[in-house]
């Protein structure tokens, strides 16, 4: 047990190392594992990647973005419902959804826009929908930011 606990704490103060990118005290605690190339390499690609992400900020954003997108979908439609006025117990009185339903003429046909919404707010069949639909945002957020980043290199670097 305490083979295994040391190896864990000389695996995080390696880690920590690595991060800070102290190549001598990260060699040293990592020796025994990868060795000095390993680590050298390490601290080039994160200052590599630090250096790229202060030069793309908006990449930076739009990508996580939707990566949050895609990875907690709900986590970000649970609120934007809440405001619209899908609530946990039915539609909110004087909002857009109560709006919606009166539209309707007050009747809402099952499986429909309008109570899969309420669905996905009560946590129900309709969860399943919502959430693909936001991780399918999420994926076109990630694949335009890319497809912009990538426009903007190509032009910058044809400019100079």
């Amino acid at each position: 047990m305490n083979v295994i606990r040391n190896v864990l704490w000389a695996a995080a103060d390696a880690a920590k190392q690595v991060a800070e990118c102290d190549a001598a005290k990260a060699v040293g605690a990592v020796t025994a594992v990868k060795g000095r190339e390993f680590v050298e390499d390490a601290c080039k690609v994160a200052g590599n990647a630090t250096e790229w992400a202060k030069g793309h900020p908006g990449t930076i954003v739009g990508v996580s973005t939707g990566a949050m997108l895609v990875a907690a979908p709900m986590a970000a439609a649970v609120p934007v419902l809440a405001v619209v006025g899908f609530g946990i117990w039915g539609p909110v009185p004087g909002t857009i959804a109560t709006c919606a339903q009166a539209g309707l003429g007050g009747t809402v046909a099952a499986g429909g826009l309008f109570a899969t919404l309420q669905s996905a707010a009560m946590g129900g069949y309709g969860v399943a929908t919502v959430a693909g639909a936001v991780q399918g945002l999420g994926a076109g957020v990630v694949a335009v930011t890319g497809g912009v980043s990538a426009w903007m290199d190509k032009k910058d670097s044809v400019s100079e």
